[in-house]
């Protein structure tokens, strides 16, 4: 847990950095808009010839290194199965089918809250 502390120039409460934390700042490889699967078109122009990538909405917050690790050069689809009320396969097929998909990227990971 982080200390948070009051500076003396403000009232700002600004947490106190710790050893193994890391400070960079990392450019958005994000390339589309919109990314929820449920509102992504099942044609588009960024769809065409790309490498896709399909993640539950989360795993931007889970995982730090998201953007460098696995959304660099792809387009993006997201959602929560756990949340969403749809039918995930039905859109994705209808996407594949109508668009020249490279390749697909669906990381897997432990999540003690959504079970597909």
């Amino acid at each position: 847990m982080r200390d948070l502390r009051k500076t003396k120039d403000s009232d700002v409460n600004i947490p106190q950095i710790e050893t193994q934390d890391v400070q960079i700042s990392i450019k958005s490889q994000l390339m589309q808009w919109p990314v929820q699967l449920m509102l992504v078109p099942v044609e588009a122009p960024y769809f065409e010839g790309t490498d896709l990538l399909i993640t539950a909405d989360c795993v931007a917050v889970a995982y730090p290194n998201y953007h460098l690790s696995l959304l660099r050069g792809k387009s993006v689809v997201v959602g929560c199965p756990k949340l969403d009320d749809g039918n995930y396969m039905k859109k994705l097929a209808e996407i594949i089918k109508r668009n020249d998909i490279k390749s697909i990227t669906e990381p897997t990971w432990k999540c003690p809250v959504a079970t597909v």
